[in-house]
């Protein structure tokens, strides 16, 4: 048991290390290394950091940071990436472009399907004033593009468009991922 515990947790920290690459999860699984501290101290924690525990208590980034560093909209894809990950998916590549002219935030696989997933960011302020900042792509472009290579038989997967948000602001993050949520728009 604790060896395939173990192995299931190396491969969530390879999915890890493609949302956080900065981090090097890859070659340290998230152990406490010199190497992982060092990472720590000079990006701040995680979302997947456990703020318990001292080096990174010292360490958590404030909202603040997130917004002066221009970081909010990669936070929010992080964050839905996170979530992926624990619904047992594996994240093949943020942010990207594919087929150079599609712009999707996270393409991951749910089993094998490949799921294309554009993250949509809302941000409440402080002080409570209902601030919203909504990230639109132009989506039909998107859907018009991979369906014509789907059937001109240059894309031989099945895949899906999921669409997620994210709040932001005074609490716990808000999460929601709808599959296929793509296609309503």
């Amino acid at each position: 048991a604790s060896i395939i515990a173990k192995v299931t947790r190396d491969r969530i920290m390879l999915n890890y290390d493609k949302v956080f690459p900065q981090y090097g999860f890859a070659s340290h699984k998230g152990y406490g290394s010199k190497k992982h501290i060092l990472s720590i101290k000079k990006n701040f924690a995680t979302p997947i950091h456990r703020k318990s525990f001292k080096p990174i208590f010292d360490y958590l980034p404030t909202f603040g940071y997130y917004k002066d560093m221009q970081l909010l909209e990669k936070l929010g894809e992080q964050l839905v990436a996170c979530e992926l990950i624990k619904s047992g998916y594996d994240i093949v590549e943020l942010d990207t472009k594919i087929l150079k002219k599609s712009n999707f935030d996270i393409i991951s696989k749910d089993g094998d399907i490949l799921v294309l997933t554009d993250v949509r960011i809302q941000i409440n302020n402080h002080k409570n004033e209902k601030y919203t900042r909504l990230i639109y792509k132009d989506n039909n472009q998107n859907l018009d593009f991979l369906q014509m290579h789907l059937n001109e038989g240059k894309l031989d997967v099945d895949f899906r468009f999921d669409l997620a948000e994210v709040i932001l602001g005074n609490h716990i993050p808000k999460i929601s991922i709808i599959k296929n949520g793509l296609n309503a728009y």
